[in-house]
């Protein structure tokens, strides 16, 4: 048959690719189901494999091709061998929903010994599980033995022994998460070193510095660097010096507005350098769409870990100022949105980059993104984009309901205001309805599609007289504001007059 494709090749020139589809599409899987799939079938049976098992592995012919029939046999044989590591996707070949006796065979299978285990009961059960399940939360960032727990109810969710799991499982994800950012990073400090060492040689730029996340790399080495940027240095010469004075290591990429990315030779790294400049008793940079501040700094040489060089006086400040909670490294960091010191200029490619950012969002379906870009379209220029993102009233304060543990027995005191105009004299009155083992509800007045009423319930959760939040929306929501729980006194501002009921 090889000759047979070889001679299709050869022959069938004005059509050929033609042919070679034709041969890899028909003639191949002819061959895996005729010849292939039974000497893996009897592979995978004689490695314990149940009868249960090898029927779906047959049945995934029909149902989603030969190949998938040959990848479920040498996984059978894999996991049979002691390959743990198969046990994933080998699982995976039986979704979306795995019967119970495949999970089992696969289990017994994979060297677990399932007849020990009470198929009744919810601790035996997570007992029994826990290695698969950690090995699958470590090696694969999930686990279908976890998944089928829960979605068969085999294990109630409020089971204490699913809680070091959960734990377990959001653990592992942070570890994977840090281990793919260390294995991708921007830059290393040998890359660092060897750029700035080069950029601030003798005939280099003047006043050019550490900045951005190349001085967080070499000032703070065990802060997560990935997350806020790539090498970048900062000067307070003009671009055209800057250009002009370019070391011969390095070769100009692009320039936009204070921006120039130069490229380091040796290392084959993008820097990314800006020209700072006094603006309103602040320095700044920007791209012509983006603009940063900073307060004003002088200079200074630092003996950082991969050597001595230049940055800001203060560095920390500058850092506070530059990225926020760097030294929380948070996960999810957006180098526009995420950093105190940075506005949108209102400038056409100010506009563009802002059009840019939300059509990407609105057409991702990234709910918080959409949020931030039309609510910036709006503030800086005008452009109302915000009727698509509606503001619905948060979850945490009218969908979770009270219980009786935040309640704790405490007497409950409603306070009915609008929690519009939360000043120094809303608080000492609010204050005054408080007192040692009384739980206070705020009844925010309103109605659930008003504008502002998401705004006013948030503030008044976030007070700290208060213990729990809830709209007020009509005069018989006084009557039982909270359902389920006895209102023992209720205080209603004086500016409030109860709206009708719509």
């Amino acid at each position: 048959m090889t000759k047979l494709g070889a001679f299709v090749r050869e022959n069938e020139r004005p059509g050929r690719r033609v042919a070679e589809l034709t041969f890899d599409a028909v003639v191949r899987p002819r061959v895996a189901a005729g010849v292939l799939l039974p000497r893996l079938e009897a592979r995978a049976r004689a490695a314990g494999a149940s009868e249960a098992l090898l029927a779906r592995a047959a049945q995934l012919t029909e149902t989603l091709g030969v190949r998938s029939s040959i990848a479920t046999y040498r996984l059978l044989a894999a996991v049979a061998s002691g390959n743990k590591s198969a046990m994933t996707p080998l699982l995976n070949k039986f979704q979306p929903d795995i019967p119970d006796q495949l999970m089992w065979d696969a289990l017994e299978l994979g060297g677990y010994d399932v007849e020990q285990v009470r198929h009744d009961d919810a601790a035996d059960l997570v007992a029994f599980f826990e290695p698969e399940i950690r090995r699958g939360f470590v090696n694969d960032g999930f686990s279908q033995v976890f998944e089928w727990l829960l979605t068969n109810q085999r294990v109630p969710s409020e089971s204490p022994a699913l809680r070091p799991l959960l734990e377990a499982l959001v653990t592992s994800a942070v570890e994977r998460r840090e281990q793919t950012e260390a294995e991708n990073q921007l830059f290393s400090d040998a890359t660092l070193r060897a750029v700035a060492a080069d950029l601030f040689a003798q005939e280099g730029p003047p006043s050019c510095f550490l900045s951005g996340a190349s001085l967080l790399a070499a000032a703070h080495p065990d802060v997560e660097r990935a997350r806020f940027g790539n090498i970048e240095f900062s000067t307070f010469g003009g671009v055209d010096g800057l250009v002009a004075g370019l070391p011969s290591a390095f070769t100009l990429v692009s320039r936009r507005g204070d921006h120039v990315v130069v490229r380091h030779t040796p290392t084959d790294a993008l820097a990314t350098v800006v020209c700072c400049r006094v603006d309103g008793g602040r320095l700044s940079h920007g791209d012509g769409r983006y603009t940063r501040w900073y307060t004003p700094f002088e200079v200074a040489a630092h003996d950082f870990g991969i050597g001595t060089f230049p940055g800001p006086s203060d560095t920390d400040r500058y850092l506070d100022e530059r990225f926020g909670q760097w030294r929380t490294a948070p996960f999810f960091y957006d180098a526009v949105l995420d950093a105190p010191n940075t506005t949108i200029d209102r400038s056409l490619d100010g506009l563009l980059y802002v059009y840019s950012k939300m059509r990407d969002t609105f057409a991702t379906g990234r709910r918080h993104y959409a949020d931030e870009w039309s609510a910036i379209m709006r503030d800086r220029f005008g452009i109302e984009y915000s009727n698509f993102v509606p503001r619905g009233v948060p979850r945490k304060v009218l969908a979770t309901p009270l219980t009786e543990r935040e309640v704790d027995g405490r007497p409950i005191h409603l306070v009915v205001a609008a929690f519009d105009a939360v000043d120094a004299q809303f608080i000492t009155w609010l204050d005054e309805q408080t007192s040692d083992g009384v739980f206070v509800v705020a009844g925010v007045v309103g109605h659930r599609l008003d504008g502002d009423a998401n705004e006013r319930l948030a503030l008044a959760n976030s007070l700290a007289s208060v213990d729990h939040a809830t709209l007020i929306e009509t005069p018989d929501d006084l009557a039982e504001p909270i359902p389920g729980f006895a209102v023992a006194t209720t205080t209603v501002h004086a500016s409030i007059e109860m709206p009708v009921k719509r």
